[in-house]
């Protein structure tokens, strides 16, 4: 059947209704790589401190109210933050060094842990807040956000975090409907962000967990001389790079046995960001090693 002909004028717009936004919520996205995908954009925007902050119930330390995640990276215009609600928001300026891609993350991810998501943003251009709230989002059958007018209140927690008149953004979740709050889920994020942006906490990068400063921690213990260093290559034309480790021969303290089969492997950074890690052999990956 050939390609029927189209009025431009007939197009119409569809809009996402609840179904739709009710199934991304049941995604892939954990609260670890949500944090990822928000610390993504904070080193995206340019920052050199990132606070990640979980707001308990007085008294019942498992009880989780809010996760804040604030920046001191140069904020957002109005535009741009309106758009960062859009799903699959396209940044006219991109660059090839930033990790957000596909506009989907930042949005997604808090979808898939919380009802409620707040952004106070400060920018050169001035200071600006925006909002969604499901209940509203399921009532409209639509999704949409709220542009809100920044109070008083919203100056100060930016103040907390930036100092005043530093320019930067918070992000505030509430009602953390599907997050599974555990003090261990914390204690792992830790370790995984000192994974994650080990190169990049190395030179410069500062990540806080509740006030403690998350430290690198090197999955392939590349400066070991332990470490036998079986590849290392740089895409051409691109931002990403693989290594390939062992570290059989580290000595036991330093990793243990379980620990040195899991490190060892091929790892893949983007912009000094590791992105997937420990890959062996397989049908994905058929030129690399056996776990043997």
């Amino acid at each position: 059947m050939t390609k029927p002909a189209i009025k431009q004028e007939s197009f119409e717009i569809a809009e996402f209704g609840w179904n739709f936004i009710k199934n991304l919520r049941s995604g892939r996205y954990t609260t670890a790589s949500l944090i990822n995908e928000l610390v993504d954009n904070s080193d995206d925007a340019g920052a050199k401190k990132v606070w990640i902050d979980f707001v308990t119930k007085k008294g019942e330390s498992n009880k989780i109210l809010e996760i804040v995640v604030a920046d001191n990276g140069h904020g957002m215009d109005f535009d741009t933050l309106k758009g960062s609600f859009k799903i699959g928001y396209d940044r006219a300026n991109r660059t090839s060094k930033q990790n957000g891609k596909f506009g989907m993350g930042g949005t997604v991810g808090c979808l898939s842990v919380c009802k409620n998501k707040l952004v106070i943003t400060r920018h050169k251009t001035g200071t600006w807040a925006r909002y969604y709230d499901l209940d509203d989002v399921k009532q409209r059958n639509v999704w949409g956000s709220n542009h809100i007018e920044v109070n008083k209140e919203m100056v100060e927690t930016l103040n907390s975090y930036l100092g005043k008149d530093n320019t930067g953004t918070v992000i505030i979740l509430r009602d953390l409907d599907r997050i599974t709050n555990s003090n261990r889920s914390q204690t792992q994020l830790k370790r995984d962000l000192g994974l994650t942006y080990c190169e990049k906490l190395e030179t410069g990068l500062e990540i806080f967990i509740n006030s403690k400063k998350i430290a690198p921690n090197d999955p392939l213990h590349w400066d070991n001389p332990n470490t036998i260093k079986l590849h290392d290559q740089k895409i051409t034309g691109t931002n990403i790079r693989i290594r390939v480790v062992s570290v059989e021969n580290l000595p036991v303290g330093v990793e243990s046995k379980v620990g040195r089969m899991t490190r060892s492997g091929g790892y893949i950074f983007r912009n000094d960001r590791l992105i997937e890690k420990s890959i062996f052999k397989s049908d994905r990956w058929p030129s690399l090693w056996d776990k043997s």
